[in-house]
C-alpha cells in the first residue's frame, strides 16, 4: 500500500470563489456545515468505532462531542436552529445491547443524545429539512429488500421525538446512500447508488502461469457471489440476490441459467465443500435482523434436500467459512476481537 493510501483524510475549507485551503482537522471525513454557519460535523476513526467531532467555525477548535462506542453513523442532518442533528446509528453487529439502527438526536452543544426512532431496515440517510419534520430512508420488505425508499415523520417541536407514524414519500428502487436539502427546506437532492456483482470464468492454461480470455457466467441483471466448484470441476456454486433474498444457486459450466440449491426466508453465506466432497458449508442469517438471534452454520449436500444445523451463534460472519479439508475453520467475534474456530463436521452418513 502507498504512503498517500496509508494516510487517513484530512478536512480543509475554501472559498468557493478560489484562494488557499486552509485545514480544518488533521483527520475527518463527512462533514456537515450546520445551517447557520456556525458549527461543522465531522467523522473521525473507522467506519465501525467512529466518532462525531465539531468545529465552532470561529475557533476553528475541533472538540469530541459523541463518542460510537463501536457503533457506524450515518451522515449528519443539522435541524433548521442549528442546535441540534440527526443521524442514522448502526450498531457494531455483534453488540450486546440488542439495539438495531436507530435514528440518534444529538445537543451540538453537549452531546447528549436521544434515539427517537428505531427500524433495523433503516439506511444512513437522513435529513432535517424543517422544524418538526424529519426525512429518512426505509428499506422495502422481501423479496423487494435491495430497494430503499423515503419516509418522513413529524416530531414534536419541544422534545424531538416522533408524533403519529411515518409516511411514504418515494415509489422507487436500488439503494439511496445520502441526502441534500436546500438552505429553504423546501427542495431536496437524493443520491441513489446501485452496483451490480456478476461471475465471469476463464481458462487457466500455461500450467497456471497465464489467464485466457473472460467470459461472463451469470447472465442475470442481480448480484452473484462465486465461492467453490464442485469436486469435478464441472459447476460453480455461488450466492445470488436474483430471488430477493441471499439464496445459494448451482449453475452448470457449460450452461446458461443456474438451479436453486438453498432457498428459504433467510439470507445465506458463501457456501464452501466440506471435506469430503459431498455437502457444502453455509451461514444462514436470521430475517428478523435482530442482534440478538442466532445465525446458523449448515450443511447441504450437493445433490439437494433438506439442510442439517452444524451448530449456531450469535457471533458468525458473513464470509467466514473458509476451505475444508479435516477440519473447517470459520472466524467468529466483533471486527475488532476475531477469533478463529475449528469445528469438525463428520462425513455424511451414505
Amino acid at each position: 500500500m502507498s504512503e498517500l493510501e496509508e494516510k487517513p483524510p484530512s478536512l480543509w475549507k475554501i472559498s468557493i470563489v478560489g484562494g488557499v485551503p486552509t485545514k480544518l482537522a488533521d483527520v475527518g471525513l463527512s462533514a456537515r456545515v450546520s445551517p447557520d454557519g456556525s458549527k461543522i460535523a465531522f467523522f473521525k476513526g473507522r467506519w465501525n468505532d467512529e466518532e462525531i467531532w465539531l468545529i465552532e467555525t470561529d475557533k476553528n477548535v475541533a472538540r469530541k462531542i459523541v463518542d460510537g462506542g463501536g457503533d457506524h453513523f450515518g451522515p449528519v442532518a443539522w435541524a433548521p436552529d442549528s442546535s441540534r442533528f440527526a443521524t442514522v446509528r448502526v450498531p457494531d453487529r455483534f453488540s450486546r445491547s440488542g439495539l438495531g439502527s436507530r435514528i440518534d438526536v444529538f445537543d451540538a452543544t453537549t452531546g447528549r443524545g436521544e434515539t427517537i426512532l428505531s427500524d433495523f431496515r433503516l439506511s444512513n440517510a437522513v435529513a432535517w429539512p424543517e422544524t418538526g419534520r424529519l426525512i429518512y430512508a426505509l428499506q422495502e420488505a422481501p423479496p423487494n429488500d435491495a430497494n430503499f425508499n423515503l419516509w418522513w415523520v413529524r416530531l414534536d417541536s419541544h422534545t424531538n421525538r416522533t408524533v403519529g407514524p411515518g409516511t411514504r414519500i418515494t415509489n422507487d428502487e436500488t439503494p439511496i446512500a445520502d441526502i441534500s436539502v436546500t438552505s429553504d427546506g423546501k427542495r431536496l437532492a437524493l443520491l441513489r447508488r446501485d452496483f451490480q456483482t456478476d461471475v465471469y470464468l476463464a481458462e487457466v492454461p500455461a500450467q497456471g502461469k497465464q489467464l485466457g480470455a473472460l467470459r461472463r457466467f451469470t447472465l442475470d441483471d442481480r448480484n452473484d457471489l462465486p465461492s467453490a466448484w464442485t469436486p469435478d470441476s464441472k459447476a460453480v456454486l455461488f450466492v445470488s440476490d436474483r430471488d430477493g433474498l441471499n439464496h445459494i444457486f448451482r449453475q452448470a459450466v457449460e450452461a446458461t441459467h443456474a438451479d436453486l440449491l438453498i432457498g428459504g426466508t433467510d439470507n445465506l453465506g458463501a457456501p464452501q465443500l466440506t471435506p469430503d466432497g459431498l455437502s457444502a458449508l453455509y451461514v444462514a442469517f436470521p430475517s428478523s435482523g435482530k442482534a440478538t438471534d442466532n445465525s446458523r452454520l449448515m450443511r447441504v449436500s450437493l445433490s439437494g434436500g433438506h439442510s442439517d444445523l452444524a451448530l449456531e451463534s450469535r457471533e458468525l460472519e458473513d464470509t467466514n467459512v473458509l476451505a475444508c479439508h479435516r477440519l473447517c475453520a470459520f472466524t467468529a467475534g466483533s471486527p475488532t476481537e476475531c477469533r478463529g474456530f475449528l469445528h469438525s463436521i463428520q462425513p455424511e452418513e451414505r
